[in-house]
Parts: C-alpha cells; sequence; structure tokens
C-alpha cells in the first residue's frame, strides 16, 4: 500500500512540475529564462522564426569593382590580394531567395558586363559557373545556406581572377 501511495505522488508530483513550467509564475515573469536548456529548446517552435543575422563587411580596395553585388545582398567575407600578374579577390555573400534565382542573377549580370560565360553546372541543389574576360576569370558558386536557421536564404561564393595586363 506504501509503495502505491509513494508511487502516486511522484506521478502527481512529476504532472504538477510539468504544469509549472508551461505557465508563468505567479509574479507574472516569464519562466523561459529560467527553464533548462531542453525545456527552452522544446518550447522554441512556438514562438515566431527569427530571421537570421550576417555581419557585413566592407570590399577591399583592390576588389574589382565591375565585378556585380546583387541588390538587397550581404557581404560577409571579401578579400583581394596581388598576384605576379594580378589580383586574386574572394567574396561570399548571402541574399535572401532561391539558389536557382540568385545564380541566374549573377549569370545575366556577369554577361551583361562583357564576361562570357564559359561553363555552367549543377548538383544537389548547387550551381557553379566560370565566366571569363580575356585572361580575367570568375568562378561562382550558389548553394541553399548551410546553416540550418537560414533557411531561406543563399550562400553564393565567388574568386575573381583579373589580370593587370
Amino acid at each position: 500500500m506504501a509503495t502505491c501511495v509513494a508511487f502516486g505522488l511522484t506521478i502527481a508530483l512529476v504532472a504538477a512540475c510539468g504544469k509549472a513550467a508551461d505557465e508563468p509564475s505567479s509574479a507574472g515573469s516569464d519562466t523561459a529564462a529560467t527553464r533548462a536548456p531542453a525545456e527552452t529548446a522544446a518550447a522554441a517552435p512556438e514562438s515566431p522564426a527569427e530571421e537570421p543575422v550576417f555581419a557585413a563587411v566592407g570590399l577591399p580596395a583592390a576588389f574589382p569593382t565591375d565585378f556585380p553585388i546583387a541588390p538587397e545582398s550581404t557581404v560577409i567575407e571579401a578579400t583581394s590580394r596581388p598576384d605576379s600578374d594580378g589580383i586574386l579577390s574572394r567574396v561570399t555573400i548571402v541574399s535572401s531567395g532561391e539558389p536557382r534565382d540568385v545564380h541566374d542573377w549573377y549569370s545575366s549580370a556577369l554577361a551583361g558586363g562583357g564576361w562570357m560565360l564559359a561553363s555552367e553546372v549543377s548538383s544537389g541543389g548547387a550551381l557553379a559557373l566560370r565566366a571569363t574576360q580575356g585572361e580575367s576569370y570568375v568562378d561562382l558558386a550558389t548553394e541553399p545556406h548551410p546553416d540550418g536557421a537560414a533557411q531561406g536564404w543563399v550562400r553564393t561564393r565567388a574568386t575573381i581572377w583579373k589580370t593587370e595586363r
């Protein structure tokens, strides 16, 4: 009998603890800040999804001015360094949208800027192109952003080599 009473009290205590975690305290404060991480994670789907925040960086002075950056995009990494015959630049850009739409924008913008599209490939949601302009080239890859929290965002990486001749 004592075992049945103890078991019943344990069930009641577990039920009461679970209910208390789902309700604000009597002082009216939100208990999410004091919940254990597992409880906070379980509550996350009830809140609206937050937009990811990307830290913008400026383009280096030597970055090619004729390389197009899609409107409403954020440059999150950019480097330029001279080599023996030109300047090698790399850039990572994030944009809202679909990979195909962003890829098509870059393909069109590069062609409109005098670049010849040498090749385009796609594989598993990622798209890539190579464009040339004389001895200069652009290698560009567009893919869904790999951060699972950034759904609906696209990451574009480009390597640009511009000859100084």
